[in-house]
């Protein structure tokens, strides 16, 4: 295949045609005309090469052409892709997948459904707002790509980001920070557009820190907030919500939310920092969490399965439950090799309500309580009979000035659990600091038969 570099020289020579009006007269546009109508560009055959997709959205060019940019904005800077010329536009024009030309013709992305697109070829670049770009790079590619891939840097979220199903892929170095001035009055900053979808996420750092100044300021929102998934992979990533004022911004890192079908996600080995209450009154009641599950809270039967937690690192400095389980039945839910570490004073660390969890599994997880944890696993209002088991799990509990029995109550916590459920603690060590008491590692409260089965654990606690 031919490759032509088109220059300015050559511009100017007639291998393209600038957008540029001159008064001729009639006889002399004529001359002029085919004087410069051998060079239009016609053959299929060749490939045009552009600096920058600017210059080429000021050529004219036929039907037919293939063209290839050296860059976005500039040649090297990652955005360079390959078009063709066509007639019609085969989707709407949004600079991306489709651009326009003066002439009106139009230049469109070559790509197939395996491709992963650099997003610098839709001019997203870091140190800039590209909430708008990146909306219409994921709405026009679903389906018809396979993913996208971000550069290093951080780039500033302005407004709500609607994600499809793909593959969403980053760097060791790859931010996507919530910008101060974020516009969209919604819970979720990303939310899936589509139900019952697939996503895969990896190496993606997501940022948002909540100031006075915000239009999220006092109320409660969410990072990524996902409906009724099919499919969910995360890894290598990192969710991190500060907050720079002790005001009543609640935020939720990740919540897979009143959803219908909850199926086949796994989280590998990524951090959840949920710190918005690290410059709060340690008394103070702060709301949000870290990562959460949930069916519809007017239908407790929907069946939620498939979900592995696996090397992950979950920090949370909120009143909320670091870890939650609501509203439906939970099967085959796997925790391993996770550490879980709490630092405000906090009614539970994770907790299982009104619904069932059956083939529940928490494997060499690590548990660290360095605040008053009234208690640490809460199981309550179970909706059918259900099992949970801990199995080389390690809880370090450290609340010096907490007050026995009142603050610190129980390790784990049955409730009102009326269908025989059983748990199995085994080959467990449990360690309290010398001042930190609690009533009891197990206590069942309005509950009936449950079945308790403790086997080789070391209990250190003086209760």
């Amino acid at each position: 295949m031919a490759t032509f570099k088109v220059t300015s020289s050559q511009a100017q020579k007639g291998y393209i045609m600038k957008k540029s009006f001159v008064l001729l007269s009639p006889i002399l546009f004529i001359l002029t005309f085919f004087a410069f109508h051998p060079l239009t560009v016609k053959c299929t055959e060749s490939t045009l090469v552009f600096n920058s997709v600017t210059e080429l959205k000021e050529s004219i060019l036929d039907p037919g052409v293939s063209v290839q940019t050296s860059g976005y904005f500039l040649p090297g800077d990652g955005g360079g892709a390959s078009y063709v010329i066509t007639n019609k536009p085969s989707a709407p024009v949004d600079d991306v997948y489709v651009i326009e030309l003066p002439n009106y013709r139009y230049a469109e992305l070559v790509y197939n459904s395996s491709d992963v697109l650099n997003v610098a070829c839709a001019g997203i670049f870091p140190d800039q707002k590209i909430s708008l770009r990146l909306n219409n790079l994921i709405k026009n590619g679903a389906g018809k790509i396979k993913g996208i891939q971000f550069n290093p840097g951080v780039y500033y979220i302005d407004s709500g980001i609607n994600l499809y199903s793909m593959y969403y892929y980053g760097t060791d170095d790859t931010v996507l920070s919530v910008s101060p001035d974020f516009s969209t009055q919604r819970y979720g900053i990303f939310v899936n557009a589509d139900t019952r979808g697939k996503y895969n996420i990896d190496n993606i750092t997501f940022d948002y820190n909540s100031s006075d100044a915000s239009i999220l300021a006092n109320r409660e929102s969410a990072i990524m907030a996902l409906a009724s998934v099919k499919l969910c992979n995360i890894s290598n990533c990192e969710f991190i919500a500060t907050n720079s004022s002790d005001n009543n911004t609640v935020i939720d890192l990740l919540w897979f939310r009143h959803s219908d079908i909850i199926e086949n996600v796994t989280i590998v080995n990524s951090t959840f920092s949920n710190l918005t209450g690290q410059n709060c009154d340690p008394n103070k009641t702060v709301r949000g969490g870290c990562l959460w599950f949930d069916g519809p809270v007017e239908d407790h039967n929907k069946s939620f399965s498939g979900i592995r937690i696996y090397k992950c690192t979950v920090t949370n400095t909120t009143s909320d439950e670091a870890i939650a389980f609501w509203n439906g039945n939970f099967t085959n839910v796997k925790f391993d090799l996770s550490f879980i570490n709490v630092k405000h004073k906090t009614n539970n660390v994770v907790s299982f309500h009104n619904c069932s969890y059956h083939d529940v599994a928490f494997t060499r997880m690590s548990f660290l309580s360095e605040c008053v944890a009234q208690s640490i696993i809460v199981l309550d209002a179970a909706t059918l009979q259900s099992d949970i088991r801990f199995i080389e799990c390690g809880f370090s509990l450290d609340a010096p000035n907490a007050s026995p029995y009142t603050d610190t109550k129980h390790v784990v916590l049955i409730s009102n659990d009326p269908y025989n459920s059983s748990i199995k603690i085994s080959d467990t060590a449990v360690m309290a600091t010398e001042n930190t008491k609690y009533c009891s590692l197990i206590t069942c409260y309005n509950s009936q038969n449950n079945k308790i089965a403790l086997l080789n654990n070391d209990i250190t606690c003086p209760m």
